[in-house]
């Protein structure tokens, strides 16, 4: 099993140039940095994930948290029916 850090994607590996501009920033101070930007349709993606696809179990990455982190880009309700779903599954796993 990978470690848990291991659970995301590295920004650094071959991307989608639909979901992510990349640029490297030139410091004659100090290393040159990468840095990454999110697109439209990386971001509509990101709204569906959160909006439309089902609540699973954690496995390497924890959905739950990662919905919670991005909870800003869908609706108060959507995110509130998200903790709900996730509470009566927790309940159900400790029920069994």
């Amino acid at each position: 099993m990978p470690p848990m850090s291991k659970g995301f994607t590295d920004p650094r590996q071959p991307h989608s140039p639909a979901r992510q501009h990349v640029w490297v920033a030139v410091n004659a101070d100090s290393m040159d940095k990468r840095l990454y930007r999110i697109t439209e349709v990386g971001l509509a993606e990101a709204r569906r994930w959160l909006d439309q696809d089902p609540v699973e179990p954690p496995v390497l990455k924890h959905s739950i948290v990662l919905r919670l982190f991005f909870g800003h880009l869908t609706q108060p309700e959507r995110l509130a029916a998200i903790l709900n779903d996730y509470a009566a599954s927790l309940v159900s796993c400790v029920g069994n």
